[in-house]
């Protein structure tokens, strides 16, 4: 019998009507900085318009440090678990 793997899929959402725009959860993201350090553009979170926006939502490990910087608790992550 083989074992059935799970995996996590993390979707973050920003709720627009909580959101200031601050970018204290772009700022905080490791997985930002990491692309920021090394000039990479695939960001998970960038601010436009006044509001934080997830671009690349397939990048989020659900790792939280971004609703962690969030002090309009304008964040909120899905987790969706498939097997495969």
């Amino acid at each position: 019998m083989s074992e059935t793997e799970i995996i996590r899929i993390y979707k973050p959402i920003i709720l627009l009507r909580k959101c200031t725009g601050c970018g204290d959860c772009h700022t905080a993201c490791p997985i930002n900085a990491q692309a920021i350090e090394k000039g990479e553009k695939d960001l998970i979170i960038v601010i436009k318009n006044g509001h934080a926006v997830i671009e690349n939502p397939d990048l989020c490990d659900g790792c939280g440090v971004c609703l962690e910087a969030c002090s309009q608790d304008a964040i909120h992550i899905e987790i969706k678990e498939e097997k495969e």
